[in-house]
């Protein structure tokens, strides 16, 4: 931590198993609950789930498309979302079990003393599930949430004002503004809900330039719990997307996606 040494990240906690992309006039919100989620199923035997994170995991960015006009609302308008769905991985699970079992003292723990240190996943899943845990009723904690965005900007001849962000990280510090954490206990399902409509014109701006060359763009989109210290190290990617050529000619109207009336992922369900 103190050497500010930037390293690959050791794996993953989530695969993603399907990606949904449609267009809007404003932000929809509550994803999770709109759709038929996978069905995910898991060998633990007769074993209790003893853990708190979620079978499936729901990340979503709503990214602007217009640059906001004088007088406009800038929390919202039109604009692409993208949703991305994740199953745990069953190394993920096993580790959960481990580290949540009753007695377990990670001071002790020695699965992985011989491995090197910068691919250790144990403090990852560690991580993951105090998040899980804490940020529903914790902001300053649930401020942690990490994304990593990457598109092939220099391809596309994008201006450095836009290129020099690709692939920085970006904490989504504003609870209930730009970043949704929502559990679904139900569902066994948890979602974090990106919103980039808040964020500064500039963004914004270089969102509407980057529209016109979508049917060019791949984008992958990582995310990852902050870590702070130590033994919250090395940072463990949640999960990750790759969103190819996303023209107008393949997303559809966000009321077309939720009514049922285009191709989807993932089946969606009838609303009240």
């Amino acid at each position: 931590l103190s050497t500010k040494k930037k390293i690959s990240c050791p794996g993953e906690l989530y695969e993603c198993i399907a990606v949904d992309c449609f267009a809007s006039n404003a932000r929809f919100t509550d994803i999770a609950a709109r759709v038929k989620l996978p069905d995910v199923s898991f060998d633990d035997g007769d074993s209790p789930k003893t853990w708190q994170s979620p079978d499936i995991f729901i990340a979503s960015l709503a990214i602007p498309t217009e640059a906001p006009r004088f007088g406009q609302s800038t929390d919202d308008g039109p604009g692409v979302t993208v949703v991305g769905y994740f199953k745990m991985k069953e190394e993920t699970r096993a580790i959960l079990r481990r580290v949540t079992a009753p007695g377990y003292d990670p001071s002790s723990d020695e699965s992985e003393s011989d491995v090197d240190v910068q691919k250790r996943t144990v403090n990852g899943v560690r991580l993951w599930e105090q998040y899980c845990i804490q940020a529903p009723s914790d902001p300053t904690f649930q401020a942690r949430f990490k994304l990593i965005p990457s598109a092939n900007l220099e391809e596309l001849g994008c201006p450095a004002y836009i290129s020099k962000y690709n692939g920085k990280p970006v904490l989504i510090k504003r609870n209930q503004v730009t970043g949704f954490f929502t559990e679904y206990p139900y569902l066994n399902a948890m979602s974090f809900e990106i919103s980039f409509h808040p964020f500064p014109y500039l963004f914004k701006q270089a969102m509407a330039y980057l529209k016109d060359y979508f049917d060019s763009t791949v984008g992958t989109f990582g995310f990852v719990i902050e870590g702070r210290n130590d033994d919250e190290l090395p940072e463990v990617m949640i999960g990750a997307m790759k969103l190819c050529y996303p023209g107008p000619s393949l997303i559809c109207r966000g009321e077309d996606f939720f009514s049922g009336s285009c191709p989807k992922s993932c089946a969606v369900k009838k609303m009240d």
